[in-house]
């Protein structure tokens, strides 16, 4: 398996109240997965919003790897 470049869990949230201001790798793994998932189940989710649940989804598989 590939290991990017840039380490994902380096991303910052820029979205959301709880976790704004924080890098991926210091939110728990369970809270992040609740995110994405409640995310999806959203109608129509500002762009941001996408963008952040990708970088969390990425970073999800690279702790997977790493695991």
């Amino acid at each position: 398996t590939e290991v990017p470049a840039e380490n994902p869990g380096d991303y910052v949230v820029m979205v959301g109240k709880k976790h704004k201001g924080k890098k991926l790798k210091d939110i728990p793994l369970k809270e992040i997965s609740g995110f994405v998932g409640w995310i999806e189940t959203q109608e129509n989710p500002h762009q941001s919003v996408l963008e952040c649940a990708e970088k969390m989804r990425e970073f999800l598989e690279y702790a997977a790897v790493e695991d």
